[in-house]
């Protein structure tokens, strides 16, 4: 004869009670992550009391194993997603991811999965559950139901590797496919004219008749915004990674740019340079001469030498998320309410397209693993072609005879 099949990992019996002096006693048998089977008790003056309390012991005691990396198909999504994000954090710390992704994947769980499937099982986060959840998502934002999307599956990824459940639901949902945008890049003319308007709306470091000007009133902009803008126009770079650069990444004589790290803010840590993931490397960028003539002049009125080439007020890493905030009232005030600072990098990819560049060569600029990616979200369309058009003018007069007969009234 067989005995009784063993209970599986982590798992609890059934609960026996008796009645002991003038109390109760529950008890239950609970396998443990160790392999082994111990018997639990608690007691109570009820006998529901002393039943709760059990479960209550034995539920705690289920959790701490979870979250120790003991997953099976009753773990909660809570507790696998404490396993997720230590793992990503881990990899952080090999230098393997960076700690702006794991910031971006832990706020869109916080904030969008927790709320809805945190008190699932993983069990019961099976297709259907998700497809549901990531459709409602979507309604909302694409783009945060793709990174909410992304952190599923790792997380389910985890469950499946513990055979907590057979396969990966998340790999069985549907698409999450948002309307693409047309994308918009400044035409040459308008970058100047841009630049031109914040310049008149900020003095920019460096000029002394402003500094001799005391009396006059503060300017409607910050001052350094027509530099930054001319900056990020002549490198291409994000925002983050145009504040993240230091004065010592910078060769005036050759004319070139080390860049690459990015600013980030991290909790309890403040604003930090963030150089990537060990596969990220530092490129290096030639700078036109009107940013090369730009960057004298701050050189000249820099607070640190070895310090940022845009700094706060007090020398330090400034701040992206407020830079931001500064750049969106100049533009709004020059009257492009439409640009954004990603705009500035449309507009290099754009021009680099029209000079004949190749797909490659731009995205190597833009520091793009994919030219799929620079032609698709980067390079402005044109609605008119003059080569198009040209084509078809000499298709149709290679034969003008059929061409009154194919385009004429029948007859």
């Amino acid at each position: 004869m067989t005995g009784r099949p063993r209970l599986p990992l982590n798992t609890t019996g059934e609960i026996r009670t008796m009645k002991v002096a003038d109390k109760w006693k529950a008890l239950a048998n609970h396998r443990d992550p160790d392999g082994r089977t111990r018997q639990y008790e608690r007691t109570a003056p009820t006998k529901t009391a002393a039943i709760n309390r059990l479960k209550q012991a034995l539920a705690t005691k289920t959790q701490v194993a979870e979250g120790r990396g003991h997953i099976n198909s009753r773990t909660r999504m809570n507790a696998l997603a404490q396993n997720y994000f230590e793992e990503l954090n881990e990899r952080v710390e090999q230098g393997g991811l960076s700690p702006g992704t794991v910031r971006l994947y832990r706020s869109h769980w916080d904030n969008h999965g927790k709320p809805e499937l945190g008190e699932l099982t993983v069990i019961e986060a099976d297709v259907q559950t998700l497809d549901r959840f990531l459709r409602e998502l979507r309604k909302h934002s694409p783009t945060v139901a793709k990174t909410t999307r992304a952190v599923l599956s790792g997380m389910m990824q985890i469950a499946t590797r513990y055979n907590a459940i057979p396969t990966n639901p998340v790999r069985d949902v549907s698409r999450i496919i948002g309307a693409q945008k047309a994308v918009r890049a400044l035409e040459p003319g308008e970058a100047v004219d841009l630049w031109t308007k914040l310049t008149g709306l900020a003095k920019t470091p460096g000029d002394s008749l402003w500094a001799q000007q005391r009396s006059s009133p503060p300017p409607k902009v910050h001052p350094y915004l027509p530099d930054l803008v001319l900056w990020m126009l002549g490198t291409s770079l994000r925002i983050s990674q145009a504040l993240a650069v230091h004065w010592p990444w910078i060769d005036l004589d050759e004319a070139t740019a080390a860049v690459g790290p990015n600013i980030i803010r991290v909790k309890g840590a403040g604003l930090l340079i963030n150089r990537g993931t060990s596969k990220t490397k530092e490129q290096v960028l030639d700078l036109p001469e009107p940013v090369v003539a730009m960057l004298m002049l701050r050189r000249e009125t820099a607070l640190n030498p070895l310090g940022p080439v845009f700094p706060d007020s007090v020398g330090g890493l400034r701040d992206p998320h407020n830079t931001l905030g500064d750049l969106r009232r100049a533009l709004d005030m020059a009257g492009y309410e439409w640009v954004t600072s990603h705009t500035f990098r449309k507009t290099v990819a754009t021009v680099l397209d029209d000079a004949g560049l190749s797909a490659r060569q731009i995205a190597d600029q833009l520091s793009h693993s994919r030219p799929s990616m620079t032609q698709d979200r980067y390079m402005a369309r044109k609605a008119r072609n003059p080569k198009a058009v040209s084509a078809i003018e000499a298709m149709l007069s290679a034969d003008p005879a059929r061409k009154v007969i194919g385009l004429g009234p029948p007859g």
